[in-house]
């Protein structure tokens, strides 16, 4: 337990804030979560798929997502949210487009399963990053929105073969539209959580200022009655 605490306050300092502090914490939590979600899904498909190649970059994987909790221990805890940002979204493509590369006939099932992982991580930006500086907020949730947005033209500037039979559908196109709504659905419901956390800490705030000059005042007033008496 002790150990956990000890990875979880990485990157903490006294100065910092309490929504900074909240942020580091933050990506502390997500960090093993998602490094141990990389680690399942490469067990899962050894089982699925004996003797699977390309092993290699699952553990290369495993590390980078590992990095953000390296850097926090050095306090550099603005580029660890920003890795933690891309790093997911990067992995996703490279694994997905390294693998359709592989196989002679590319189905869309393998796109679908693409977006609804890019889906997945999408939200990471919201959590460790707020709107009091939006140019990090911005660059955080830049590789997901890119991602939906310019889905085709990216999987064609990887070289992926999309101009297969299979994948000439009406349901490809469609597919595309309903993760890019859900996208939406899913950033904007992020981002108003986001706000609604941001003016509890604001009013919170105020009312510990309210209650220090209170206090002050109590306190100068007991030390008026204190002379008098």
């Amino acid at each position: 337990m002790k150990l956990l605490r000890r990875i979880v306050r990485l990157g903490v300092t006294d100065e910092l804030n309490y929504q900074a502090k909240r942020e580091i914490v933050a990506t502390n939590n997500l960090t093993p979560i998602l490094t141990g979600a990389i680690f399942l899904l490469m067990i899962l498909r050894d089982i699925v798929i004996p003797n699977a190649p390309d092993k290699v970059y699952w553990t290369v994987g495993i590390g980078l997502f590992l990095l953000p909790l390296v850097l926090n221990a050095f306090f550099l805890t603005t580029i660890s949210r920003l890795i933690l940002c891309y790093v997911p979204v990067l992995f996703i493509w490279f694994s997905f487009v390294s693998s359709i590369l592989q196989v002679d006939v590319v189905e869309q099932s393998m796109f679908d399963a693409l977006r609804i992982f890019l889906l997945a991580v999408s939200f990471i930006p919201y959590l460790i990053l707020d709107r009091t500086r939006p140019i990090l907020l911005i660059l955080g949730v830049l590789p997901t929105l890119v991602s939906f947005v310019f889905f085709t033209e990216i999987i064609l500037l990887l070289g992926v073969p999309y101009e297969q039979s299979t994948l000439h559908t009406m349901d490809y196109e469609l597919m595309g539209v309903r993760s890019f709504v859900a996208y939406l659905i899913l950033s904007t419901g992020c981002f108003a959580f986001q706000a609604i956390i941001s003016n509890n800490d604001r009013y919170n705030q105020k009312l510990l200022t309210e209650l220090k000059t209170k206090s002050g005042e109590i306190e100068k007033q007991n030390k008026t009655l204190l002379q008098k008496q």
